[in-house]
């Protein structure tokens, strides 16, 4: 009887998880060719500012990057470039967004970028290293 009650309760929690497991978000990695192909403008930079807020709505975190472009290798840009992702810290709250592109001051980036529709998930950044 103990066996069948431990079963139930297994179960049970997972039947409670499957739900949760279901509205997960699928980041897809691409290759860099296919998101070159995709992308309106591609750049290379270097990560002048980021400044963390609040989106207009006030429903969730949003962090802006500005890059000073180093390199354009697609599309037509300025000196300077915003980009905006989903995601991000403010105070004591952390809103972290699987796949989504995370920036540091003085950073030198690939970023592949299309205009903002409105802020999605994915990650069209990537760090340089030397």
């Amino acid at each position: 009887m103990k066996m069948r009650a431990r079963s139930g309760l297994f179960a049970a929690a997972v039947a409670l998880l499957v739900p949760a497991m279901a509205a997960a978000t699928v980041v897809l990695q691409l290759s860099f060719e296919e998101m070159t192909r995709r992308a309106p403008v591609v750049v290379r930079g270097t990560v002048r500012q980021v400044q963390t807020r609040w989106s207009d709505q006030g429903a969730h975190i949003e962090t802006w990057a500005e890059l000073e472009v180093t390199e354009r290798l697609k599309g037509a840009v300025g000196p300077t470039v915003v980009v905006r992702t989903p995601g991000g810290t403010i105070g004591e709250l952390t809103m972290h967004v699987s796949g989504a592109a995370k920036f540091v001051e003085g950073q030198d980036t690939l970023v592949f970028l299309e205009p903002a529709a409105d802020v999605g998930g994915g990650g069209g950044a990537h760090p340089l290293a030397w």
